[in-house]
């Protein structure tokens, strides 16, 4: 889900982007336009702020080496969008409940 939340968070920049500018916005160089302004993205799942943050090897320290490689991809974009990653806890999402069945 958070790969997810970054696709959509990179799409509401680049729509943003795009009711900003006066001129069509080039797609081929659109992390230039990512980049112009910082932005963040929350995640409760403490295991993959911790992975995405503060863990430099190129396994993440996870046993699952594809949720890693994904991971490492999430990172990635992240930088190269100017995007600020958060963590909070469940305790403080207001919603939390509406998640649950």
């Amino acid at each position: 889900m958070c790969a997810n939340g970054l696709d959509f968070h990179e799409f509401s920049k680049l729509g943003w982007t795009d009711l900003q500018e006066p001129t069509k916005v080039d797609l081929r160089v659109a992390d230039e336009y990512l980049r112009t302004f910082e932005s963040g993205l929350t995640v409760d799942a403490r295991n993959i702020y911790d992975g995405l943050s503060r863990v430099e090897s190129s396994g993440l320290q996870m046993k699952e080496k594809r949720t890693a490689i994904e991971l490492l991809a999430i990172k990635e974009r992240l930088h190269q969008a100017a995007v600020d990653l958060k963590w909070f806890g469940g305790e403080q999402e207001l919603a939390d409940g509406l998640t649950k069945f």
